[in-house]
């Protein structure tokens, strides 16, 4: 009885499909991948808008806001709680929300002159000890500045967290390609593969509520969401950078 295997252009063949259907799936499971990072991304911080809604409650509806830092031997150089995220970290009690799982961007070390976490080097922003190791992915809005939630017009359109390249998101200048641009982002930088979760970013707003925007949509009505007080409506961040 003779056996019959198979030929090698058979083999070939076989190999030349299986390499065809690699290059269509990987990318499919490369975005779904992603995907359920955006997702978790996006549950991570519900948590820090329902911390915000917490601590506001508690401070006599006044937002958390940046201290002082950089100001010589001021109060704030070593306080803890000089920055929002350490002043909401009593309520989540967890460290790793402000560490979106799609980014690595600004690692905290610890500094054991103060016995405190710093951003980035010992020399920088204070923060409690245990952000140690952390990186710091998710920027608080700056322009928040002491706001009481009673002044704001819209709570709802106000945001107050997102997706950045920083610790404060720099009136959304650090948001829309969150994954790569400080406060000075250049027009290289502005692409698609330098947003944060697929051509957006999370955002939480003023009022604890939590979602995802298109970049294009954030660059567009970057004075809106970004300016408490609603005073820069038409602001944009393109025509800030002269795009």
């Amino acid at each position: 009885m003779n056996k019959k295997g198979f030929t090698l252009i058979e083999l070939l063949v076989v190999i030349a499909i299986i390499a065809i259907l690699a290059a269509i799936l990987f990318p499919v499971f490369a975005q779904a991948r992603e995907k359920a990072r955006a997702i978790s991304c996006l549950s991570n911080m519900k948590q820090i808008g329902n911390a915000t809604m917490m601590y506001v409650q508690d401070y006599d509806e006044v937002y958390p806001y940046l201290g002082c830092h950089g100001c010589g031997s001021g109060v704030d150089y070593n306080n803890p709680l000089c920055t929002p995220q350490g002043k909401i970290f009593p309520y989540v009690k967890n460290t790793k929300v402000f560490d979106c799982p799609s980014a690595s961007m600004v690692n905290v070390v610890y500094d054991p002159g103060s016995d405190l976490g710093r951003v980035g080097s010992v020399t920088g922003w204070p923060f409690p000890k245990e952000f140690v190791g952390t990186s710091v992915d998710i920027g608080w809005s700056d322009k928040m500045y002491a706001m009481k939630m009673a002044a704001l017009p819209s709570a709802a359109e106000t945001v107050v967290w997102s997706d950045s390249a920083h610790m404060s998101n720099c009136g959304g200048t650090r948001t829309v390609y969150a994954n790569s641009c400080a406060s000075a982002c250049t027009i290289a930088s502005r692409t698609q593969a330098n947003t944060r979760h697929q051509g957006g970013e999370n955002l939480v707003f003023a009022d604890g509520h939590a979602k995802w925007m298109k970049a294009e949509a954030i660059a567009d009505q970057c004075g809106k969401l970004f300016w408490p007080d609603r005073s820069k409506d038409t602001y944009t961040y393109y025509d800030h950078w002269g795009k």
